[in-house]
């Protein structure tokens, strides 16, 4: 596992634990949860933003930008990012992650 998977694999097991932590705090309360859940997706989100994007990656955000269908990207062209992600050795969280975060610049 190089350095770029170790981080990633880093990035994702923080998200389950937090994503874990908040489920178990508010399990009675599914309003609390739910929002809160969405919090920490859009940070997660925003921490990717934020983070300088190796080439790999940019090029991907690219892409996603040419195909996307107005502010959104259809499924059938998500389905073809995701093949192209795992092509280029980007894993699915983070392409997903890319995806979602260049549909929300758009916005």
């Amino acid at each position: 596992m190089d350095a770029a998977q170790s981080a990633s694999a880093g990035i994702r097991d923080e998200y389950r634990r937090r994503a874990r932590r908040l489920r178990a705090v508010h399990a009675a309360n599914p309003e609390r949860l739910y929002r809160s859940l969405r919090e920490l997706a859009a940070a997660q989100t925003q921490a990717v933003i934020k983070k300088p994007v190796n080439g790999v990656a940019q090029d991907f955000a690219d892409r996603v930008r040419q195909l996307m269908d107005g502010p959104v990207v259809r499924y059938s062209m998500r389905r073809e990012l995701l093949r192209e992600a795992d092509a280029q050795g980007i894993g699915r969280f983070e392409a997903n992650l890319i995806i979602a975060a260049v549909q929300h610049d758009v916005d």
